[in-house]
């Protein structure tokens, strides 16, 4: 086997780590001794990372203070996110029984006013349940434009004489618990203020979560076997593992799980969902599924599967090879040699062309992403430049491997690819290198580092964001994502979950907004024509409709379309 080695040419090598706690979750048990991507192998989530952290008084003392809440009005917001979080803490059940308002606005709402202290009050609600994902966006949407509404004039009140009322409501609710505060419970409230004062990516993370996160292990695991997203009615099923336990129990993408072991799947968070759904191998779970508006009862063995990183195969449509390569994510640190290996067993084989499917993979190492491109593009190309905030200045990331073949290129992506992902189909698309094809990408465009330690305590790390990246052209993907040559849904009629997808910009509450790179002119950069009447094609809709279960591609319109896209390349 080729083996490739990912240099650094003296660079610092960046990595950008794309982590949803609700979206894609592979619901497995690591084994201790067997070895790929952490990130998808193991439920760190159900793990306490911060009780044996030796943290110092100050810690939590320096959570909010009018100093801090003060600072900027970012600061302000974030002080009243970290209140709102610590008065919701102790309600599992409700976990957003109370929210916060203007004194003011809480009195004319005639609502329950639960604590107040001078401007701030917390007030009791009933919050409407959202049914789809298209009314959690809008009650997200519509939350923050009234949370600014009410607060902006609240905070130019509260710069002109700052005082200690927030500081006194947060000690309020700490004496009012049932128990003190854990030092995970401290960690929630500071990466809250952290989330919002500085960037959704911005956080404390304990060092061996870290190291458990970016661990290398084997490709066996133990559990049921399938992706999961959280759904407003319970928890969906993104993907289902072949040979799996949940794919012997007949479980389908699309699924939703609304009851597991009796325990309704509604209000769970996503990882107290995997705290249910995994266990030792051979153990049994009984779930609840909603398919079509039925509901219909499944017991899932808990078994070792297997989730490859790179998985390669041939598909020979209409007389011809085109090579199928699936990167679940740029972790693996054998990604690149593997992918090497296909592409020259392709060449031998004659390969029309070649699809990368980068749908719902995450991300992970830049370096990666740039070795791929390397075999695509040539090397000596930049991929992606990275703004440096605190240097002021712009490094680019280059491939460094001469190119491997020349042949037609489509790469797959959906509304979960994200970082890293992102980069190598902006960088495929600004060199016309071939054809972006699915729908919209994530839209994270920044990058993050964990190099400093909280106040030399080596275990605790400050996951910080350190700029933006932009692609070769300059453009960036920064809440507007990766937008496709060819629209194309995965069963060809787009499903709720791709009309409305959850992304950079609706899920968070202060995304970083979009910039293009100083100096660039992204508009100056060609773009690949399309071969938009090769791709219609009816005998394309005919396979789709006769799907067979042999051939995989067919089940998949995306897929098929992609063959057909490098099929039209030539």
């Amino acid at each position: 086997m080729q083996k490739i080695l990912l240099k650094n040419n003296g660079s610092k090598i960046k990595t950008i780590i794309f982590i949803f706690s609700f979206l894609i979750l592979i619901v497995t048990q690591a084994q201790e001794k067997q070895k790929p991507p952490a990130l998808l192998a193991k439920n760190i989530s159900s793990i306490d990372y911060w009780q044996d952290l030796k943290l110092p008084a100050t810690f939590e003392t320096e959570i909010i203070t009018k100093e801090k809440c003060s600072q900027n009005e970012m600061s302000f917001y974030g002080c009243l996110m970290v209140i709102k979080e610590l008065a919701n803490l102790e309600n599992s059940e409700n976990p957003e029984k109370y929210d916060i308002y203007s004194t003011t606005q809480a009195q004319k709402s005639g609502k329950n006013i639960f604590l107040t202290e001078g401007i701030i009050s917390l007030i009791e609600i009933e919050k409407k349940e959202a049914t789809t994902i298209k009314e959690t966006i809008e009650q997200l949407q519509a939350y923050k434009k009234n949370f600014l509404s009410m607060f902006k004039e609240v905070y130019s009140e509260y710069k002109k004489n700052p005082s200690n009322e927030l500081e006194n409501l947060f000690n309020q609710l700490k004496l009012q618990r049932s128990k003190p505060l854990s030092k995970k419970d401290l960690g929630i409230l500071s990466n809250k203020y952290r989330t919002i004062a500085l960037d959704p990516h911005s956080y404390y993370k304990p060092r061996k979560e870290l190291e458990d996160e970016m661990k290398k292990s084997s490709d066996f695991f133990i559990g049921i076997g399938a992706e999961i997203s959280k759904d407003p009615k319970g928890i969906k099923i993104i993907k289902v593992i072949p040979t799996s336990g949940a794919a012997n129990a007949g479980v389908k993408a699309d699924d939703i799980i609304i009851s597991i072991n009796s325990v309704s799947a509604e209000k769970l968070k996503i990882e107290d969902a995997v705290q249910l759904l995994r266990g030792a191998e051979n153990t049994t779970v009984s779930v609840v599924l909603l398919r079509n508006n039925q509901e219909i009862k499944k017991v899932i063995s808990r078994k070792k599967v297997t989730q490859k990183v790179v998985d390669a195969k041939f598909i020979n449509f209409q007389g011809k090879i085109v090579t199928y390569i699936k990167l679940a994510n740029f972790m693996y640190k054998d990604t690149c040699g593997e992918i090497l290996n296909t592409i020259y067993e392709s060449e031998l084989k004659n390969t029309t062309g070649y699809i990368i499917d980068l749908r719902n993979n995450g991300g992970g190492l830049v370096k990666i992403a740039s070795c791929i491109l390397s075999f695509f593009i040539g090397e000596n190309k930049i991929v992606s430049s990275f703004e440096d905030i605190k240097l002021k200045k712009i490094s680019p990331e280059e491939t460094f491997f001469q190119q491997i073949t020349t042949k037609p290129l489509v790469v797959l992506i959906n509304s979960m690819s994200a970082s890293a992902s992102e980069i190598l189909a902006g960088a495929v698309q600004d060199y016309q290198r071939g054809l972006i094809i699915g729908t919209t990408s994530y839209g994270k465009g920044s990058y993050q580092d964990c190099n400093e330690t909280y106040k030399n305590l080596a275990d605790l790390k400050i996951c910080a964001t350190g700029g933006l990246f932009f692609l070769p052209s300059g453009r960036t993907n920064q809440t507007v994502g990766i937008k496709p040559d060819i629209t194309v849904y995965l069963n060809k009629e787009p499903s709720e979950s791709e009309l409305y997808p959850l992304n950079e910009a609706n899920m968070h509450f202060f995304p970083l907004k979009p910039r293009v790179q100083p100096g660039a002119d992204p508009t100056s950069w060609k773009k690949i024509n399309v071969p938009s009447d090769c791709m219609k094609d009816a005998m394309l809709d005919t396979l789709f409709s006769n799907a067979k279960e042999s051939n995989f591609y067919f089940r998949d319109y995306q897929l098929l379309k992609g063959v057909k896209g490098v099929l039209c390349q030539q």
